[in-house]
């Protein structure tokens, strides 16, 4: 069986993420020559040394201006374990892409440099807190360019402190959290210990993220949730499609779909291909055929009847608010978790904090605004019935974002 992971790679934008990524797929052997012929080239026409960088950065905008636009993912296979690696922009102008990456991710990457005139950023800060928002609890952090600094073992040290402090303010604990003194561009303690930091006696970056494999949550063994991407019908059958979330679905298993108040029994199920299947696992797409039963619709979530959710219309959550956004009590918004969707609006906050200015939450009487880059606890109240679960207990069906006149303000987890 291959572990397969996705880590998502956090920081400022000249800390060197995509160098990081880089050095994973060339000192793993998961990037063809052909590519990294493409690369030299690249760097030869834009008269720079090779940079390992190139070997991830697909815009030409990102080669020239040496920052990463997009959220990118490249495979790095080693061991019988395959790491996707997660790139995602360090500026805050890009914080919507950051989230997009980020809510993929089992675990994360922080890469801090040890530059004195770098070091920890105020964009770090607000990686971390989004982070640790979106249920991310696996972390190292990775100080970087440490042969900038004489592999000093001091620097280190000021830099750990320094993070430590902001990641414990966020809810992490330090015997959760792997520091290692690295330099992506050289290789040391990435793929294997070096002895120009003999001082440092802990585990390579590689080993930290085998252990964060080894150890993944089994989602086939929480109740099953699949939302129902779509709707056919075959020969007077109704099929509902979509990707099992988690849990497992099997054939003659009695369902709950919601909202809706529906019972019925899973008749059959098919792979995408058409092929049947005894039973549909987290993870898989799947078809589950159930009868001439009506009323089920793109949004649903099939659920096992014994451990259904009941679907409601208020909800206590914590939001994030987007750079460039607001949110207002009582004006009208847009829920969308997976392919639900339903008018709402933030009927009540209860608290706002911001990350980077605050050094804990306000609680203040009569707080009707969510400014930008706050967070904030507060009830969300929905026109028609959804299913929304806590966050912790189903991730699945408790994150979604919240749209104001046509665009992505906030995202939120259920509480």
């Amino acid at each position: 069986m291959v572990n397969e992971i996705n880590i998502s790679l956090l920081g400022h934008k000249d800390h060197g993420k995509s160098t990081f990524i880089g050095r994973m797929l060339l000192g793993t052997g998961s990037i063809t020559e052909d590519r990294i012929e493409e690369a030299r080239g690249i760097c030869r026409s834009l008269r720079k040394e090779f940079e390992l960088a190139f070997l991830l950065d697909s815009f030409v905008e990102e080669r020239e201006g040496g920052f990463t636009l997009d959220t990118t993912t490249a495979q790095a296979r080693h061991n019988g374990f395959i790491y996707n690696l997660i790139d995602v922009p360090g500026h805050k102008e890009l914080v919507r892409n950051m989230l997009s990456g980020a809510s993929m991710a089992d675990a994360a990457i922080l890469i801090v440099s040890a530059k004195e005139d770098e070091g920890l950023q105020d964009e770090t800060k607000l990686h971390v807190f989004l982070a640790r928002f979106l249920g991310i609890t696996k972390l190292v952090v990775a100080v970087n360019k440490m042969d900038a600094v004489a592999n000093s073992e001091e620097r280190f040290g000021q830099i750990r402190s320094g993070v430590l402090t902001v990641l414990e303010s966020f809810g992490y604990l330090e015997k959760d959290i792997q520091f290692i003194p690295i330099s992506a561009k050289s290789g040391n303690n990435v793929l294997a210990r070096t002895d120009s930091m003999a001082w440092y006696g802990g585990k390579s970056v590689i080993e930290c993220l085998e252990g964060f494999a080894l150890n993944q949550p089994d989602y086939s063994r929480m109740p099953p949730r699949m939302f129902i991407q779509d709707v056919y019908e075959l020969g007077g059958d109704r099929i509902a499609v979509g990707r099992v979330e988690c849990g497992v679905f099997r054939t003659g298993q009695e369902i709950a779909i919601e909202p809706g108040g529906i019972r019925t029994k899973i008749e059959a199920l098919s792979a995408g291909d058409g092929k049947p299947m005894s039973e549909a696992r987290a993870g898989q797409n799947t078809g589950i055929s159930v009868g001439n039963t009506s009323a089920i619709m793109r949004g649903s979530v099939c659920m096992d009847v014994q451990r259904a959710a009941a679907p409601g219309r208020e909800f206590r959550v914590r939001l994030f608010c987007l750079p460039e956004a607001e949110l207002l009590e009582g004006e009208p918004l847009e829920l969308i978790c997976g392919p639900q969707t339903a008018a709402c609006k933030l009927a009540r906050v209860i608290e706002t904090m911001h990350p980077i200015k605050d050094s804990g939450p306000k609680k203040v009487a009569g707080i009707v605004r969510v400014g930008a880059t706050e967070s904030a606890e507060a009830f969300i109240e929905t026109d028609t019935p959804v299913v929304l679960e806590k966050f912790s207990m189903m991730p699945p069906t408790g994150r979604f974002v919240l749209w104001k006149s046509g665009r992505i303000a906030a995202v939120g987890v259920v509480l």
